[in-house]
């Protein structure tokens, strides 16, 4: 029988549920203030879990002393999972087999279970039960993984002592059970679609304590896989050494105390670290700011860094210990090469004591298993670990450097460059690398740390090659752009601006991989440069000639500028999946297109596109002889409008354009791409209409991500929008259009609908994550031949687009481009702008048109 608490049968009811008191329902296993008793005095977080373990037990055993039940002497109560291993935290849940020596009836079975329950309960413990006899919890066992787990963990409590040392006897002698092929293939099974459910961006901002990539869970798969080897005659430490032992021991400390303290700050079970809750925690582990780094991202750093390596000790103990056997007990294929033994994937050496004398040897196993697609089995990790404390023969080793070099230029080198990290051999090579171990980013953007970030960065590259095949002709150094991309965040330990500061830090190292003064410049030009290209496709005019010719400047040559392209794009990709888009892949491409056509032709027209305005005007005129809608309108249409659109787009437009019967009308022209909808709004162009369009997608929690506004030459405009959509399915055209005529005859208060607007509880909202870079506003009248630029940085909100598109229209101004993108908590805006004249705005009067308006919007002072 097994049960949680509302499912224990009532009295000689058949196994119908009782129905329980509501007072008799805990909320948890706490011990109010356990960590304030503690205040002041350094506790572990074994100290603190054993204590409140101890305290549950002496609960337990008082009540199981006090009644009948403890007469009855063919029963023993056993601590299952946590509880079972001492790990108990303030609202975890107490997990107990009670434990029969043979089957009883079940109405003695529901007795006893109603003599002791319900006083736990009313001492306010959560109690997760089971009742088995020994042969029933042996059966089971063979068909629950789970409860086989939690079996490993057993530990009495009372009743009888007899019963249970029969049980762990014959648990330990169980053979299927006891199988460690069986068993590590089933745990390997389970690790990875664990990891599977808990690997995404939440998790990497807010990690999960318990079920997370290194964290308690994975901690005590590492435990039961010392068990099972222990009964199978194999020990743990033989595979992973001692110094492993103890890290992994210091690890499940911290983890537990963590898990500890946030049950405590909480106040319920809670095993997320919610960004709300970071600061306390911190604070309560005892945490302080250093440097640059909050108190926060010092904590941070420590839990990913202990995550990394308890993730990276069970992968490779379930790689070695799930390997293909033979019949007999040793490795089914083993090959000799030299210093290094290869069995089922995983490399080893032959002679480990040699690594003491030959340093670089550890290097050489890194490039053959990148060669060869191999893995390190745990004794080879355990002996590199070991070896780099001691040996500091390969600390900013040139040879080394070059070794690494080499590295980075073979595909699929992944796992060959985290065990480098792992292993602690890339900070010996580069100690500067150290800065960025384990450092985090709070954005919406990023899903891992610095360090493997850029490692994941090379991996990009790499996966690049077939894909744009035409930009890698252009790059005769290949050796520069990886090790560009190594190294590309290498300034974020710094407190000034990354990529300043990184292509200043990568002069130094440059040299220590044997590059030249001029490769040393190339290099740092990549890495002071990386945000530039996807800065200018997000945020300026790529028609303009000012902005393609801006970046040929800075590029230079064909080979700088594809170098830079390709960094863009395996810099975004290992960023995370919303950090790279089809419409942000889109714009980047033509970004580069266009600057690649200055820097090779010396021209920035492009003679294809007068070929591509001539062939859409050619079907247009035919597709206007047989529709009346389209004849005689084409005059109209500007020829910007006609390159930027498709010919079929631009034929709805004109047939929904000639069904607009006054101001109050707008037609609707939408389709999704993706996580996008691509919306074109019709209608008659009136004073204000981008601010009205604009607050009318913000009532309706569409956020915009770029927007593009054509005025016709008969006074149609076409705004085209670029929106997130505020739930996948969201389709709701039809209301915007009425609620656009309402604006228009004065019958809805835009502004105070949006000032109603209330965040949803699903959906892409505001990050909680602050970017910690501060509101600004700047006025640019040289970026671009026609236009003068706003660019706006400001806190992200509800209806903000709006109220910054009404300031600028307020003061005078035409909106005619829009480009928006967001970081964290901000918005940024970058709006194309001329006077009622159409043209650029006269310096002096900058301040008192745009700024002050606008500033008095965004909440500068």
């Amino acid at each position: 029988m097994n049960g949680r608490m509302s499912d224990m049968p009532e009295k000689g009811s058949g196994g119908e549920p009782v129905e329980m008191p509501r007072n008799s329902f805990a909320t948890g296993s706490r011990v109010p203030g356990l960590v304030d008793e503690m205040r002041g005095i350094p506790v572990s977080g074994f100290a603190l879990a054993r204590e409140l373990t101890s305290r549950t037990d002496g609960i337990i055993r008082k009540i199981f002393d006090s009644g009948e039940f403890a007469t009855g002497g063919g029963w023993s109560i056993v601590a299952l999972g946590s509880y079972g291993r001492r790990e108990l935290c303030p609202f975890s849940d107490i997990d107990i087999l009670f434990l029969l020596e043979k089957k009883t009836s079940s109405h003695q079975v529901e007795s006893n279970l109603k003599e002791i329950l319900y006083p736990m309960w009313d001492a306010g413990l959560t109690i997760s039960y089971s009742v088995r006899s020994l042969k029933e919890a042996l059966h089971d066992a063979r068909g629950d993984f789970f409860l086989h787990t939690s079996l490993l963990d057993a530990r009495h409590i009372c009743g009888s002592e007899r019963i249970f040392r029969t049980f762990i006897v014959t648990l330990a002698a169980d053979r299927y059970l006891n199988d460690v092929g069986r068993f590590v293939s089933a745990l390997a099974f389970h690790t990875r679609k664990r990891h599977e459910r808990f690997d995404d961006t939440t998790c990497f901002h807010e990690p999960h304590v318990k079920e997370g990539r290194g964290c308690l869970r994975d901690l005590q798969s590492i435990a039961w896989l010392e068990k099972i080897l222990k009964a199978g005659r194999c020990g743990l430490v033989s595979l992973i050494g001692r110094t492993e032992c103890r890290e992994l021991s210091r690890t499940a400390d911290f983890m537990l105390k963590t898990r500890f303290i946030l049950h405590e700050i909480t106040g319920r079970k809670t095993d997320r670290i919610h960004l709300e809750h970071q600061d306390e925690l911190a604070r309560e582990m005892g945490y302080v700011s250093h440097g640059d780094e909050s108190a926060v991202e010092v904590f941070l750093r420590d839990f990913h860094l202990k995550a990394a390596a308890v993730h990276t000790a069970l992968d490779a103990l379930l790689r070695y210990l799930n390997r293909p056997r033979s019949l007999t007990l040793f490795p089914a294929r083993t090959k000799h090469d030299g210093p290094f033994i290869i069995h089922s994937g995983l490399l080893s050496f032959s002679r480990p004591e040699e690594l003491k004398g030959r340093p670089l040897l550890v290097m050489s196993a890194f490039l053959k298993m990148a060669r060869e697609g191999l893995n390190l089995t745990p004794q080879a990790r355990a002996q590199i670990k070991d070896l780099v404390p001691y040996d500091t023969s390969l600390r900013v080793s040139s040879a080394g450097c070059t070794e690494l070099l080499r590295l980075l230029q073979i595909p699929g080198l992944e796992h060959a460059l985290i065990s480098l990290l792992d292993t602690g051999v890339l900070e010996q090579l580069v100690p500067e690398f150290s800065a960025i171990r384990g450092r985090t980013i709070f954005d919406a953007y990023h899903s891992r740390t610095v360090d493997m970030h850029s490692i994941h960065t090379v991996c990009a590259l790499h996966d690049l090659i077939a894909e744009e095949r035409a930009a890698f002709a252009l790059v005769s150094d290949p050796e520069a752009l990886y090790f560009s991309a190594l190294f590309h965040d290498i300034g974020k330990g710094s407190a000034r601006p990354h990529t300043e500061s990184g292509a200043e830090i990568v002069g130094s190292i440059a040299g220590r991989f044997g590059f030249d003064r001029d490769r040393s410049e190339l290099a740092a030009f990549l890495i002071r440069n990386h945000l530039v290209m996807p800065d200018i496709a997000l945020r300026r005019d790529l028609c303009e000639e000012k902005v393609i010719d801006g970046l040929a400047r800075l590029a230079a040559t064909p080979q700088r500028l594809s170098m830079l392209y390709l960094l863009t794009i395996a810099d975004s990709r290992a960023t995370g999946p919303e950090a790279w888009s089809e419409w942000k892949a889109s714009l980047v491409r033509e970004l580069y297109v266009r600057t690649l056509g200055v820097l090779e032709n010396g021209i920035f027209r492009d003679p294809e596109n007068a070929m591509r305005l001539d062939e859409k005007w050619r079907r247009l005129i035919k597709a206007a002889e047989g529709d009346g809608r389209i004849s005689g309108r084409l005059w109209a249409l500007p020829q910007e409008y006609i390159l930027k659109n498709d010919v079929r787009d631009v034929r709805r437009h004109l047939a929904l354009s000639s069904a607009l019967a006054g101001n109050g009308d707008l037609h609707v022209d939408a389709a999704r791409r993706r996580d996008h909808i691509i919306v074109t709004f019709i209608a008659r162009d009136c004073p204000g209409l981008f601010s009205i369009l604009a607050g009318l997608l913000a009532v309706n929690r569409l956020e915009i991500v770029s927007a593009r506004i054509f005025t016709w030459y008969d006074g149609t405009v076409a705004d085209t929008f670029t929106v997130t959509p505020p739930w996948p399915d969201w389709w709701e055209w039809n209301g915007i259009v009425r609620q656009f005529a309402d604006v228009i005859e004065g019958k809805l208060d835009l502004e105070d609908r949006i000032r109603k607007i209330t965040p949803l509880l699903t959906g892409p909202g505001l990050d909680s994550a602050s970017s910690g870079e501060a509101v600004s506003l700047a006025v640019d009248n040289e970026g671009s031949d026609f236009f003068t630029i706003i660019d706006v940085q400001a806190r992200r909100r509800a209806g903000l687009v709006y109220d910054i598109s009404r300031a600028i229209t307020s003061s005078g101004l035409d909106i005619h481009r829009a480009f928006l993108t967001r970081k964290s908590d901000l918005l940024s805006g970058v709006f194309y702008v001329t006077d009622a004249n159409g043209e650029k705005l006269r310096e002096r009067s900058l301040r008192h048109v745009v700024l002050q308006p606008i500033g008095r919007m965004i909440g500068m002072p």
